[in-house]
């Protein structure tokens, strides 16, 4: 069974990755929780999932990044 919780104001955070990111290319902040790379991986599972989505099928997702 769910129930509601109630995270108290001063715990509560909010997504702000998009705009991380620009101010970073804005040189006004800089990048903390993702990395480029991160990033990259992030945008190919997303776009892996809405290729899976718009074909109804199962779609592996691209790796981007070389191994190092």
């Amino acid at each position: 069974e769910l129930k509601l919780t109630i995270m108290p104001a001063e715990k509560q955070g909010r997504w702000r990755v998009e705009e991380e990111f620009i101010g970073a290319i804005r040189g006004i902040e800089k990048v903390r929780l993702t990395t480029l790379e991160d990033g990259v991986r992030y945008m190919a599972f997303t776009e892996a999932v809405t290729r899976s989505l718009k074909t109804g099928r199962p779609v592996k997702v691209a790796s981007p990044l070389k191994s190092r």
